[in-house]
């Protein structure tokens, strides 16, 4: 629903947990406020969604690259913006091919 492209080869799940930073390469990085999932393709023109689940059928979206390009340090208040900016999403459940399509190329990191 997301993500830049629909059909991917692998999609990589890394858990994030709360308090790490946003940016781990520049020590100004605010860190998430909560624990976080990071969807990706196998090629960054794929495209990359951070988020959080609400159980309730949306997710909070956190625009952060997969990759940071810039000048760092950035400051803190760069990426406290970035947070406040988090997006409600309502999650359409999709159909069931396409999701169980999804499930056979998943690689979870931990």
């Amino acid at each position: 629903q997301l993500g830049e492209l629909k059909e991917v080869e692998e999609l990589n799940v890394r858990h994030i947990p709360s308090g790490t930073p946003l940016n781990p390469d520049d020590e100004t990085s605010a860190a998430y406020p909560e624990d976080v999932i990071q969807l990706a393709g196998s090629r960054l023109v794929a495209g990359s969604v951070t988020y959080s689940g609400n159980g309730d059928g949306t997710i909070n979206v956190y625009q952060v690259p997969l990759r940071w390009d810039g000048e760092y340090p950035a400051g803190e208040s760069f990426y406290k913006e970035i947070i406040k900016s988090t997006e409600l999403v309502a999650v359409d459940p999709g159909n069931e091919k396409d999701i169980i399509e999804l499930i056979e190329v998943l690689n979870i990191h931990n």
